[in-house]
């Protein structure tokens, strides 16, 4: 663990790491008052792209209390990784320390995960750990989001085709499929302003569907 003195303002909070709904102003008033009296806190924990970019992984309360106090610097544990690794250590911080997670900072735990074209792809076991919520919990939001989808867009009535499907049908029938899973996922992630990259993704991809864009396949991973 390296453990250094970096500048606040170098310290990039903006890429979706904060995985809870919001700050606490109590909590942040806390820390002040803690480190106004000399006591010292945990490093926050920082990852370092190969851009030497720092993604916050772990102390918004902290690195607000420091602000708070009108500190420009905080001790923080530097490693190694992308910004996709600090959300990773984000989505299971404060399970043992810490201020405790409301069922709302949980719930965007998982839909973070389950928002993600990579991510989405594990298993509810696999998310559940890495989320720090139970298994019962991502299994019955998969399902929510996947009936949001076909309550959205109800399968019309099946008709067997008389000749096998031609490349135009299968096409359609991709961007057919693809415009459910995302108008699903928009409304998912209308609550959560910190994920609205994430929905200006989902946005850009829904309008190039409209747009029957060039690559349907791109919008289904998406």
């Amino acid at each position: 663990m390296i453990v250094t003195q970096l500048r606040i303002r170098d310290i990039r909070t903006d890429g979706g790491t904060q995985i809870r709904e919001h700050l606490d102003p109590p909590t942040v008033e806390d820390y002040a008052e803690y480190r106004k009296a000399g006591i010292r806190l945990p490093p926050v924990v920082v990852f370092r792209d190969p851009q030497r970019t720092y993604w916050l992984g772990d102390g918004f309360h902290r690195v607000a209390a420091e602000l708070t106090n009108g500190g420009l610097t905080i001790e923080a544990d530097v490693r190694e990784g992308t910004l996709r690794d600090a959300i990773l250590h984000a989505l299971g911080c404060n399970r043992k320390h810490g201020l405790r997670r409301t069922n709302g900072d949980k719930r965007k735990a998982v839909l973070t995960m389950l928002s993600d074209a990579e991510w989405s792809t594990w298993s509810n076991r696999r998310i559940a750990e890495q989320c720090a919520v139970s298994e019962h919990l991502v299994r019955l939001m998969r399902t929510d989001l996947a009936r949001a989808a076909t309550k959205s867009h109800p399968e019309e009535e099946p008709v067997a085709p008389l000749l096998p499907p031609s490349a135009a049908m299968q096409r359609a029938t991709a961007i057919v499929k693809a415009h459910k899973r995302l108008s699903a996922l928009l409304a998912a992630l209308e609550p959560f302003e910190d994920l609205q990259p994430v929905r200006e993704a989902v946005a850009e991809a829904l309008r190039r569907l409209n747009g029957d864009g060039p690559d349907p396949g791109a919008a289904v991973a998406a």
